[in-house]
């Protein structure tokens, strides 16, 4: 099975690690780097423990609604012969499909996390716990379970399986102790101390491109600096005038907003209803790419200011597609596939940084553009590697714009300690 996929050889490596778990009744983290491949090594991995059993297998995979069309053109490729049923809509078509001879013979149940939780909040929550103990439960993007007390965390713990797998590029996103959450998910029994940090190794399986893909493009990153313009920087001192004058009476939730404000007055004051650094440094930089042949991703935490980003391609004369999390599922697919189309003319995708951060494959661009960064490293690199990837044929460049003397670079400096942990 795994040669007919043709897996490389690092992916050979994780699908009999997985097996290899499941042979000995554990559970696991694949956590190799974003780009390796984890979806196609969870798919050989079904597909070989399901060859090996006489008797029916009944996986469930929840995913991300960013990746649900990867996943399932990812399962038709590489396992045509394989039953799978997406699992989402309405109310009454999920009531539908519960009823339907299809789903209750199908060998993979395929849905999301919203899906997923709708259901487990409702009353008819018994259906996945019914249709169990399952055979797999796969959890694509699985760093989400972080908070071990979070009702997510605590439902999809209660949920019965013989075999539970994690998949996540970033199972550290803050903390050390974000692994340990995920591996109480996996086994809360041998997890459920602290003290047993020691224990971790055989249960999680990670790689970096750097070590198993000599062949992938290399990847670069420049922080672009921006000086204020006269209007914002008026804008971003008046607001962090008024902190100052409040600080002795801050509470944490007051001090977030204040840090949020000038985090907007930073990246764009028409945020704060009210001439942009950043745009006027992508009027430059955007064209200038075109020209050079580049495809761009575009990352912004705000959708307000994707819509900002939107005119400015317009007035630029570039063509540009969208994606942000109100961006239907049925849709989000054939965006990706339109923007990789070598044939195609998309110049620059927006995208919003936790929509179109996680699980697409978007190498047909060679250029990323982080307009805000995140306080969490992780995240920003979930982007990043949504262009340096299998498949990526060319070199990467990254480009991270700092307002100078804002918190901006507050964050970044935050970002690089994170990143050392």
């Amino acid at each position: 099975c795994c040669d007919a996929l043709e897996l490389q050889p690092h992916q050979v490596v994780g699908v009999n690690w997985l097996l290899l778990l499941e042979r000995v009744g554990a559970n696991g983290v694949l956590a190799d780097d974003m780009g390796l491949g984890k979806t196609v090594q969870t798919i050989a991995y079904l597909q070989v423990a399901r060859s090996r059993t006489a008797r029916k297998s009944r996986d469930v995979v929840v995913v991300p609604a960013s990746t649900l069309g990867n996943w399932q053109r990812e399962f038709k490729r590489f396992a045509p012969g394989c039953a799978v049923t997406v699992y989402h809509g309405s109310q009454a078509e999920r009531r539908q499909l519960r009823t339907d001879g299809d789903v209750l013979r199908a060998d993979v149940v395929l849905t999301t996390y919203t899906w997923w939780e709708r259901d487990a909040c409702a009353d008819d929550r018994s259906w996945f716990a019914s249709r169990g103990p399952w055979t797999h439960l796969v959890l694509d993007e699985g760093h989400n379970l972080k908070n071990p007390d979070a009702q997510r965390s605590k439902r999809l713990r209660a949920l019965k399986a013989e075999s539970r797998t994690i998949l996540s590029g970033t199972p550290i996103m803050n903390r050390p102790l974000d692994l340990l959450s995920l591996l109480l998910f996996l086994m809360p029994k041998l997890f459920a101390s602290c003290g047993l940090r020691k224990l971790l190794a055989p249960f999680c399986l990670r790689r970096v491109k750097a070590d198993v893909l000599a062949s992938l493009p290399t990847k670069t990153a420049e922080v672009v600096s921006v000086p204020l313009s006269a209007t914002q920087r008026g804008v971003y001192l008046q607001v962090a005038g008024r902190g100052a004058a409040l600080k002795k009476g801050l509470g944490d939730a007051a001090a977030k907003h204040l840090f949020t404000e000038l985090r907007k007055a930073a990246n764009h004051p028409l945020l704060l209803r009210l001439d942009n650094a950043k745009c006027e440094r992508l009027r430059e930089l955007l064209p200038k790419l075109k020209k050079e042949g580049h495809k761009v991703l575009l990352f912004s935490q705000w959708v307000r200011l994707l819509d900002l980003l939107g005119l400015l391609c317009d007035d630029l004369d570039l063509n540009w597609s969208r994606l942000d999390g109100s961006t239907p599922i049925t849709e989000r697919q054939q965006l990706v596939a339109d923007f990789n189309d070598p044939a195609g003319d998309l110049d620059v995708f927006l995208l919003s940084t936790r929509a179109g951060g996680l699980g697409i494959n978007l190498t047909g661009a060679d250029t990323v553009i982080i307009h805000d960064v995140d306080f969490n490293p992780e995240i920003d690199r979930q982007a990043e590697d949504r262009a340096h990837r299998i498949g990526q044929t060319k070199p990467v460049t990254v480009y991270r714009l700092v307002a100078e003397d804002t918190v901006d670079r507050d964050i970044i400096d935050l970002a690089n300690r994170k990143r050392a942990v």
